[in-house]
Formats: structure tokens, C-alpha cells, sequence
């Protein structure tokens, strides 16, 4: 039987954010004694991340079995897009023990793949020129093609499951299970997750794409109750809440609004779940980030590029400090700042950035430095 989370006192929480800012903050990607350029880039296992100073917050690079007993008993929840999806591969892949990526769990999501993979990140002259990447999920494979339902995971819900039934001679474009398909999937409610569990340590992870945008009174409710059904249908109740949300939205409405998104999710997680009831989850916000501008096998995305998509805002990085402080207004939200581990991400093939997401190590990292706050105090929170 899963045991509940215990929610950490208001010291407790302070600590772990504490520990939370330093390993992303005090960090510097280091890579082992070669300076073989080609094995750099190719190679990810020569890369990790690095704390620059000694500190009270200890950091250890956590294996499969530390993982375990952690997690032993816990049911971890990614909410959110791409980039939640990417965290929830990276944390099955360090608890599921395999020995590459593409073995992540049979019909899982992918969050990286081997060079040379014909499913991988493939880099070609016009797409490097203009500082992009093709990579499977996006319009370079097509939506049934095989390579698509690795990256996706042919367990999880996608876009692909969301085609509606247009009237005959219907001009609507969305709607019809294609690559511009991402309206069907902000217009409808439906729970598009998936979960994979451990059976012998008693671990769950699950993962929800984001439901239908709202900011109404519905909007701060709808998250909360989306991912209580899940957990009914999954079978156990949520220790730990991981949500990535926010560099989405930023791209279709101003600094404002988003602010008050994240602001209604938390509150409305918060409202189901009391910060003053030792079995709610431990809730954590991972702040959105965009790419280095002049990174190698990276697709910058903000004003001034071919997607010149940001509304009131340079980029997806500019809104970590407003995510920030939706989680901080918000009682015992926690708050991860991904912008130094993913900007600064070496020019890994395997790990490119790509469209504002932790792809490959950065993912793998990000979970490390989550991991490694809560293991502070694992008898307060976990």
C-alpha cells in the first residue's frame, strides 16, 4: 500500500527551496577529461551537472537504487506540457533502471534518443542554419508514423487520439488529428495521461497533458480535479505534484494573464488539497525557460525569430520571475528555476534545446535536482 506524504513544516519548505535555488543557481555543466569535440557532442554520458561550492544542501549524483528509496510508496505526478512530459521520461527511465533512453519502458514517452537512433534528433544543413533541430513530434514525422508513437509513447494520449467529427464540407482546420493539431486539445476537456508503476517498491508515476485553458473560476479548479480523476483511475492518491505550465500560454497571451493561470492552478490545487492536511502533495512549479540564443543544435524560440511568437515578452525565460511568484502566493508551492540548467546546456546532439524544452540531460538533471532537495528531509516530505 502506497504511504501518504507527510507536507513539510514551513521551515522544512523554506530549507528544500533553499536547496532548490542553490543546485540550480550554483551549477555548471562539466564534461570528463576529452576534449574530442565529436565525442562531446554525441556522447551525453561525458556530461553532469556540477555544484560550484560546498553548502549544507548535499549533492550526489542519485542512481537507480537511491531513486527507489526515495520514491518507495510514492505516487509522482507530472502536470503540464512537452516539458512535463520530458521530466516524466527522464524520472521513469532513472527508476526503471534501463540501460539507454530508447529503452525507457515499453510504449513510454522518449527524452532522448542514441545518435545514430533513425527515430533521433537528425540535424541537416537548412534546419542547423536557421539554429534548428528536426526531431520526431513536431511536423517532421508524421502523427501515425512509428517514429512519432516512440517519442509520444503509444500508451500515452496525444493530440493523434483528439480528431473531431467535422460536418460534411467543414473548413475547420483543428480538430482533425494533424500537426496544427494543438486546438483540439485547448477546446476540449479530456484526460489525455498515462502511468507506469513499479510494483515492487510501490512507485507510480503518472503524467497529464494540461487541460483545456480557462481563466474563469473553472480555470483554478479544472487542474486539481483533472488530476484527482486520474489518480482515482490510477489507483492511488498523489504525493508529489510536479507542474511544468506557463512558456506555452506566454507564447498566446501577455505576462498578466499567464500570471493569473498559474496563480489559479495553485490555488486551486491548494483549495483540494489543504496545505494544513498531512496527506496533500508536496507541489512543485517548474519554472519555464527558453533556449540560448547561439546555441549549437538548438532552436532559440522568441521575438525576433521566425516563430516571433512571445506576446509581451522577449521569451519564455522572462516569465520565471512571475511563475515564481504565483507559486510563492500560494502556501507550500515549491518553485524550480530551470533557466541556468537548460541555457547553458552543452551542444549535446542527443540534448539539443529545443523549443523551450529540457530535452535529454537537462531533463535528467532537472529530476536529479528535484530528487536531491527532497532528499534533505525525506522523513518530512516523502
Amino acid at each position: 500500500m502506497n504511504r501518504h506524504s507527510l507536507l513539510p513544516s514551513e521551515r522544512t519548505t523554506r530549507s528544500i527551496q533553499r536547496c532548490l535555488d542553490l543546485f540550480t543557481s550554483h551549477g555548471h555543466w562539466e564534461h570528463d577529461a576529452t576534449t574530442n569535440a565529436e565525442l562531446l557532442e554525441s556522447r551525453d554520458e561525458l556530461w553532469h551537472w556540477s555544484i560550484d561550492a560546498a553548502t549544507d544542501c548535499q549533492w550526489s549524483d542519485l542512481r537507480t537504487g537511491d531513486a527507489r528509496r526515495l520514491l518507495t510508496g510514492q505516487h509522482v505526478f507530472f502536470l503540464g506540457d512537452l516539458a512535463a512530459r520530458l521530466l516524466f521520461s527522464a524520472l521513469i527511465y532513472l527508476v526503471n533502471g534501463t540501460k539507454a533512453p530508447s529503452e525507457v519502458a515499453d510504449g513510454y514517452p522518449l527524452h532522448k534518443a542514441r545518435v545514430g537512433d533513425h527515430c533521433s534528433w537528425n540535424p541537416n544543413p537548412r534546419s542547423v542554419a536557421r539554429g534548428g533541430y528536426d526531431f520526431g513530434g513536431w511536423a517532421h514525422f508524421k502523427k501515425s508514423s512509428p517514429c512519432f508513437l516512440r517519442w509520444y509513447g503509444w500508451r500515452a494520449g496525444t493530440l493523434f487520439n483528439l480528431t473531431l467529427n467535422h460536418p460534411p464540407k467543414s473548413k475547420a482546420w483543428w480538430g482533425r488529428g494533424t500537426t496544427r493539431d494543438v486546438m483540439t486539445l485547448l477546446l476540449r476537456e479530456k484526460l489525455l495521461y498515462t502511468s507506469w508503476k513499479d510494483e515492487e517498491h510501490g512507485i507510480t508515476l503518472s503524467y497529464l497533458w494540461k487541460g483545456v485553458i480557462r481563466t474563469s473560476g473553472s480555470y483554478k479548479a479544472q487542474h486539481a480535479r483533472h488530476i484527482a480523476q486520474v489518480a482515482s483511475r490510477v489507483g492511488s492518491r498523489p504525493t508529489l505534484i510536479i507542474a511544468a505550465m506557463g512558456a506555452y500560454d506566454s507564447q498566446w497571451q501577455n505576462v498578466v494573464e499567464v500570471s493569473r493561470r498559474l496563480s489559479g492552478l495553485f490555488e486551486g490545487m491548494r483549495s483540494r488539497w489543504p496545505v494544513t492536511d498531512p496527506t496533500s502533495p508536496v507541489v512543485i512549479s517548474v519554472g519555464p525557460s527558453s533556449c540560448s540564443a547561439d546555441g549549437k543544435y538548438s532552436n532559440y524560440m522568441g521575438k525576433g525569430t521566425h516563430h516571433n511568437t512571445f506576446k509581451n515578452l522577449d521569451n519564455s525565460s522572462a516569465l520565471a520571475p512571475f511563475a515564481r511568484q504565483a507559486a510563492l502566493n500560494n502556501s507550500g508551492v515549491l518553485f524550480i528555476d530551470t533557466r541556468k540548467v537548460q541555457m547553458s546546456v552543452p551542444p549535446l546532439r542527443t540534448s539539443p534545446c529545443h523549443y523551450d524544452l529540457p530535452l535529454g540531460s537537462a531533463a535528467e538533471t532537472l529530476i536529479q535536482i528535484v530528487l536531491n532537495a527532497l532528499s534533505q528531509h525525506p522523513s518530512s516530505v516523502l
